[in-house]
């Protein structure tokens, strides 16, 4: 399970939240929306709303962003 330490990623929804893991993945915009069981012009309407929350342009920045923000004390330990 990934955890964020920014305060950034709280300030989404639950659903935000959802998209924005969604991005990280690399899933399409139609994966995340059968995923989630909505159309795909509500998962760019989170995509949008995600941007405008985080202060992001796109895809990139935000995959950039959420990694900068994984807690790595919660990462999982490598095993030998």
């Amino acid at each position: 399970m990934l955890v964020f330490s920014s305060p950034e990623f709280l300030r989404l929804t639950d659903r935000e939240r959802q998209v924005a893991l969604g991005i990280l993945e690399g899933q399409s915009i139609r994966t995340m929306g059968e995923a989630l069981c909505v159309r795909d012009s509500t998962v760019i309407y989170f995509m949008r709303q995600i941007y405008a929350r985080l202060g992001v342009r796109d895809q990139a920045a935000l995959r950039a962003l959420l990694i900068r923000s994984l807690d790595p004390e919660a990462a999982p330990a490598a095993q030998e």
